[in-house]
C-alpha cells in the first residue's frame, strides 16, 4: 500500500461497489421472458466512492479507504476514481471476494430497489493500523460513508482512526445504512463518541433510535456522545439539531431522474461546506443543493459538475428554514 497523496484534505472510508443501473422497471419479466426498458448504465458506486468522486468535483483534494476485489468491477471502480483525481493508494484489493456489485432497478418515480450478492470485498474490509496511519496533519474532515455498510469494519482500527482524526483537529461525519448485521447505537457508543456529525436518512434513524420523533431521535444520539445531528428526509428536506440550535431546511426543487446517492451527495456537500469554513446553516444548503443536482441524472455521481454548479442552485432558489 503506497502513501497517501500528502495534500489530501479528506478521507471517504466504506463501500465501493459497481452499479448496474436499470431505469424504467415497472414490473420483473416472468421466466424466458424478456421486457425492454428505458436504459442500463454501469456505474462507480457505493457511499465512500459517491462521496469522494463528489468532494472532487468539488475541488477538493480526497482520499479515498475502501476495498474492492481483483476483478473487472474493481477494475473500474479504480479508473473511474483516478479519472476524477481521487486518490486509491488507501483502496485494497482481494482475490479472495469478488467486487461488490449491485443492480439498482428504477421505476418511473426515481425509486430503487436493489439485487446484491454477499460476502463481497466490502464484508471483507479491514481497517488496520496502516490505515491509521493516512490520517495525518492537513487532513480536515475524516467521513464514515455509513456505519454498518461492512461486517468487519467497526472493530479497534475504526476506533483508533477516529482517535486519531480527533488527535490532529479533523471534524469527523458519519453516515449510516441499515444491515441485518447491525447492532444498535449502543453497540457503537465507544463510536459515536467520536462523531462530529452523524447525518442518518429518518429511516435509518428511526430504526436506530427507536423513535419516530425527531427530536427525541437527536437527544438519543447526543447521549451517546454525537455533537450534532443531521437527518435527511429526502423529499421533505433536513432536520438538523445541536445542543444550541434546531432548524428544518425544505428541499430545493428539483425534477427526480435516479435518487441513487442522492443522501451520499448531500454528506459530500455539507463535507465541502465545512471545509470552506461555511456557518452550519450553510453547510447543509450545500448539501442539499448538491442532492438536488444529483438526482436529476442517472447515477450518483454523474450530475455534480462544480462547485460553482451548486452555489448557483443556492443563489438563484430560495428554501424554507425554519
Amino acid at each position: 500500500m503506497s502513501e497517501i497523496d500528502q495534500t489530501v484534505e479528506v478521507i471517504c472510508i466504506g463501500m465501493a461497489v459497481a452499479d448496474i443501473l436499470v431505469r424504467g422497471v415497472s414490473n420483473l419479466p416472468e421466466g424466458g421472458v424478456t421486457s425492454l426498458v428505458h436504459d442500463i448504465t454501469v456505474a462507480s458506486g457505493g457511499d465512500a466512492v459517491n462521496e469522494a468522486i463528489t468532494l472532487s468535483r468539488l475541488g477538493h483534494r480526497v482520499g479515498l479507504l475502501a476495498a474492492v476485489g481483483d476483478d473487472v468491477q474493481g477494475d473500474f471502480i479504480i479508473r473511474e476514481c483516478e479519472k476524477h483525481g481521487v486518490d486509491v493508494s488507501g483502496v485494497s484489493r482481494t482475490a479472495k471476494h469478488p467486487t461488490a456489485t449491485s443492480v439498482v432497478l428504477i421505476n418511473a418515480r426515481g425509486e430503487r430497489s436493489f439485487l446484491s450478492q454477499p460476502d463481497s470485498a466490502l464484508d471483507a474490509f479491514l481497517l488496520s493500523e496502516r490505515h491509521v496511519d493516512r490520517i495525518n496533519p492537513g487532513v480536515k474532515v475524516v467521513s464514515l460513508g455509513s456505519f454498518f455498510c461492512g461486517r468487519n469494519l467497526h472493530d479497534g482500527a475504526l476506533v483508533s482512526v477516529l482517535r486519531k482524526a480527533k488527535a490532529i483537529g479533523a471534524t469527523t461525519v458519519a453516515d449510516f445504512v441499515l444491515s441485518p448485521h447491525a447492532g444498535g447505537l449502543k453497540s457503537i457508543s465507544h463510536l459515536l463518541e467520536l462523531v462530529d456529525y452523524a447525518a442518518p436518512s429518518r429511516e435509518e434513524a428511526c430504526v436506530y433510535a427507536g423513535t419516530e420523533n425527531l427530536d427525541e431521535i437527536a437527544e438519543k444520539f447526543f447521549s451517546y456522545g454525537v455533537k450534532n445531528v443531521v437527518i435527511k428526509q429526502g423529499g421533505e428536506g433536513v432536520f438538523v439539531r445541536t445542543k444550541t440550535d434546531r432548524f428544518c431546511l425544505a428541499p430545493y426543487p428539483s425534477s427526480v431522474v435516479d435518487t441513487t446517492g442522492a443522501g451520499d451527495s448531500f454528506v459530500a456537500g455539507f463535507i465541502s461546506g465545512l471545509l470552506r469554513g461555511e456557518p452550519l446553516r450553510g453547510c447543509v444548503m450545500i448539501g442539499a443543493a448538491t442532492a438536488s443536482i444529483a438526482i436529476q441524472s442517472i447515477g450518483a455521481t454523474t450530475g455534480v459538475r462544480s462547485f460553482e454548479q451548486v452555489m448557483d442552485v443556492v443563489r438563484r432558489q430560495e428554501v424554507t428554514v425554519n
